[in-house]
């Protein structure tokens, strides 16, 4: 009587698995440096006061003024990435590059990119742990 083995491959599984860990990762951490960049920017800041307002100093995060700024802090899937492997956290007011890389008149004000370094040692250690 003849007998035999199958041998079957769980890479596939494994595969997926880790693909949907790394993406609820990236999604986590990009909402972790929205929420970051948004509380940065409240609470007291040490500049110039305009009428009743405080503005923050160089290398402050911005002072909320109006609002806009903070709160179109989004984030979203990169376009064309079905994976999710992509996020892209962005503020769609037009003079957020003014405040964060500074034009020549101002310094900058930076609110996303501290917030993206601030996750980025966490953002790590989460991927090293989906490695076995």
């Amino acid at each position: 009587m003849g007998f035999s083995i199958k041998l079957t491959s769980k890479i596939p599984e494994i595969a997926a698995e880790l693909r949907a860990r790394a993406a609820m990762l990236v999604t986590v951490t990009a909402f972790e440096i929205q929420a970051d960049a948004m509380e940065s920017m409240t609470g007291g800041k040490s500049g110039r006061m305009y009428g009743s307002h405080r503005a923050s100093a160089p290398g402050e995060p911005p002072a909320i003024d109006t609002g806009l700024l903070v709160n179109t802090i989004g984030v979203m899937q990169e376009p064309g990435s079905a994976s999710g492997l992509k996020a892209i956290v962005t503020p769609n007011a037009d003079y957020a590059p003014h405040l964060e890389f500074g034009t020549t008149k101002m310094a900058p004000r930076p609110f996303l990119r501290p917030a993206f370094e601030r996750a980025r040692d966490g953002f790590e250690a989460g991927l090293r742990s989906l490695l076995p």
